[in-house]
């Protein structure tokens, strides 16, 4: 499953889209206010955040992959 990254403006949109919504205070505590902060973490620091189940983290940062090549795909504002 991939979320539709043109679709998605905020994390608990992302996380929702994912079937991972229980984690958004885990990213607002965090720190992390929009997807494009998402995108540099790495799959140790969802564990720092409080993401502790292994199959959510891979889930999570599958997701944050495929974000990723989203964001790196996009053209460059004018």
């Amino acid at each position: 499953m991939s979320a539709d990254f043109t679709e998605l403006r905020t994390i608990q949109e992302w996380l929702i889209s994912i079937h991972m919504g229980q984690y958004t205070a885990n990213f607002k505590t965090a720190g992390y206010n929009d997807l494009t902060q998402v995108t540099h973490l790495k799959d140790g620091e969802l564990k720092d955040i409080g993401v502790t189940l292994i199959g959510h983290r891979n889930k999570i940062y599958k997701s944050i992959k495929s974000m990723r090549k989203h964001f790196d795909n996009l053209p460059e504002p004018v």
